[in-house]
């Protein structure tokens, strides 16, 4: 059986914050895999750690993104590194809203969007209870992509094809 570490990686604070509010356990390190590459990272983790992604989807309009992505993939499975790809539905406020019974935005009196959520929920000195008040499903949180990722890699490609 793995015993591996499990580096947490995701845009910043604020997925920091819920993630430690969610139980998940691990290390967290910020890093935004539409915008940085992976292999400047690779190897301050290790070959040991296991690498969950916990990432936003509102950059895959973005062509250059989408190919830093794909080439961030390829890199992680040719390291023969252990990775998870959770996706957000656009971002995590939006993840959050849809895992709620309760509507989050009410529940953290928000009357401008997200990014007044976002502030609120960095402000909140109790976030595990108050996800719970909001009866939080983690079991509706994320869609895992587990180390095979050829079909998403795929689904972003496509954008190279039709450039000219």
């Amino acid at each position: 059986m793995r015993n591996n570490k499990v580096v947490l990686l995701g845009e910043g604070a604020t997925e920091k914050k819920v993630l430690k509010a969610l139980n998940i356990i691990g290390e967290f390190k910020p890093f935004n895999i539409w915008q940085k590459d992976i292999i400047k990272l690779l190897p301050s983790l290790g070959r040991k750690a296991d690498l969950w992604f916990y990432v936003d989807t509102d950059k895959s309009d973005n062509l250059t993104e989408f190919q830093r992505f794909s080439d961030n993939i390829d890199t992680l499975k040719n390291s023969k590194v252990t990775f998870k790809i959770y996706l957000q539905v656009k971002h995590l406020e939006d993840e959050l809203e849809r895992a709620c019974v309760k509507c989050i935005y009410l529940g953290f009196s928000v009357k401008k969007g997200s990014s007044e959520l976002k502030k609120k929920i960095m402000e909140c000195s109790n976030l595990e209870p108050k996800l719970s008040e909001l009866q939080i499903d983690k079991a509706k949180l994320w869609q895992q992509v587990h180390g095979k990722c050829d079909a998403i890699v795929e689904a972003y490609r496509w954008p190279k094809i039709k450039k000219q």
